[in-house]
């Protein structure tokens, strides 16, 4: 079972989430928050979400509901932005930003087996949400690296590379039911697939 590193931390103020419903599947932020992730000693990844910035929280379907709740409590909703932030290009891939959800989401004491299912959902269809453009006017981004290290790309590889290991073998039900979902949304357009509520 994976567990988060030692020294990992996250926190935000303020710790309330002020926000305004938009429509049915989207939030706007209504006050700034700073949240501050520790990887490391010597390496941090802060961010500020300015009032303005819009989000669906956890995307996905209703039934996803028995997995993650769509917003959660303020530390589970902070994970939701930030992984929505860092798929708008504010890390160095993907796979860092999807690996750096399951550790916000296991730091927020979300279950062990749950986390995995979110991360092998994002892992077969995340990548029609992703994008590198680094452009969204409401998010601020700053990191602190160790001069010694190759920063984001040395954590990933000495730490979520050695470290988020999953055995299949343990969960071929689930892994069955995210290949027919797999299956289901090759069957159909794209336009119809995100009409049922989109994806992880």
């Amino acid at each position: 079972m994976s567990k988060v590193p030692t020294d990992f931390t996250f926190n935000f103020l303020p710790e309330q989430i002020s926000k305004e419903k938009i429509n049915d599947t989207m939030w706007k932020i209504t006050k700034p928050i700073d949240c501050n992730i520790v990887l490391n000693e010597n390496e941090h990844l802060k961010y500020t979400i300015l009032a303005g910035f819009e989000t669906n929280f956890r995307t996905g379907p209703t039934w996803l509901e028995s997995i993650a709740p769509k917003i959660g409590e303020p530390p589970m909703a902070m994970s939701w932005m930030i992984h929505d932030a860092n798929y708008e290009g504010y890390l160095n891939s993907r796979k860092v930003a999807d690996q750096l959800l399951y550790y916000m989401l296991r730091y927020a004491q979300h279950p062990p087996l749950k986390c995995r299912l979110i991360y092998i959902g994002l892992q077969l269809f995340g990548q029609f949400n992703y994008s590198d453009e680094k452009s969204n006017p409401f998010i601020v981004y700053n990191s602190t690296i160790d001069p010694r290290t190759r920063g984001l790309e040395s954590y990933k590889e000495n730490i979520f590379d050695k470290e988020l290991k999953f055995d299949i073998n343990t969960m071929e039900n689930t892994k069955a039911e995210f290949d027919k979902l797999k299956q289901d949304y090759e069957d159909q357009s794209f336009e119809a697939y995100f009409e049922e509520g989109g994806i992880l």
